[in-house]
């Protein structure tokens, strides 16, 4: 068990337990942190507290908030700070955790002159604005101030971008997506194979979201689907160093 310092992004505490226990789990997302008298680590990840008891929940609930370093007693494990004891819960930021804050943090309200006006959710942490992209109304979600150099090369190059994403999604998913049109058919005969540009045309952009982790902005586009998928969600995730990662239906 070692000490930390732990500063935590604008997203608050939230509690849960099992349906067939009487303890609760604890956590808090956190945007970097440092061992006692080591570097700060600007890594995202959640401080957990486990098994506490439903006044033990209540308190940490009320003693832990947004954008505030905190000082616990604490096991990392794969991201997770795996939390005896809460040490201190607004401890006092040294000049390098203070300046990381200053980068990081999220006004209520953040104007940019090309993107417009992003209003902070503070339950979940991100800043929601409405852009208009390839003439729709999008919403986009950022989770810092960096996120927004991401976004403006993004909206500067959207139809490329877009359509890339797109043809990504249907090379990953053109075979899936047959298999489900095939078993919406009333029959073998009414079944149409989907092509990469049916699957394309179908894709309509309908949100972005963008969290910087580790200094790289990476970024989660969601589209509906078309009835490709008989209306659930296509994702397309990225980043801005490595270009698209993934894509699935969800």
């Amino acid at each position: 068990m070692k000490n930390y310092r732990v500063v935590l992004s604008a997203a608050g505490v939230s509690q849960y337990k099992e349906q067939t226990s009487k303890k609760w789990t604890v956590s808090v997302h956190y945007i970097a942190y440092r061992e006692i008298s080591s570097s700060l680590v600007k890594s995202s990840g959640y401080v957990v507290f486990e098994n506490c008891s439903k006044k033990q929940a209540a308190k940490l609930q009320k003693e832990i908030n947004p954008y505030r370093v905190i000082h616990i007693a604490a096991e990392m494990n794969n991201g997770f700070l795996k939390t005896e004891k809460l040490l201190e819960s607004n401890a006092t930021p040294l000049e390098d955790e203070a300046e990381f804050l200053s980068q990081y943090a999220l006004p209520e309200t953040l104007t940019d002159s090309q993107l417009g006006v992003f209003t902070l959710n503070k339950e979940f942490g991100y800043s929601e604005a409405w852009v208009e992209l390839q003439g729709r109304e999008i919403s986009v979600l950022i989770y810092s101030k960096k996120d927004i150099e991401a976004l403006r090369l993004i909206c500067a190059d959207q139809d490329i971008f877009i359509e890339n994403a797109k043809r990504y999604a249907a090379v990953k998913l053109l075979e899936l997506g047959n298999q489900w049109q095939m078993d919406n058919a009333d029959s073998s005969e009414d079944y149409v194979p989907l092509t990469e540009d049916d699957f394309v045309n179908r894709m309509k952009l309908k949100e972005i979201s963008l969290e910087n982790i580790n200094g790289v902005s990476e970024y989660t586009l969601c589209f509906d689907d078309g009835d490709i998928f008989w209306g659930h969600s296509i994702v397309v995730f990225g980043d801005m160093e490595s270009g698209f990662t993934d894509a699935e239906m969800q």
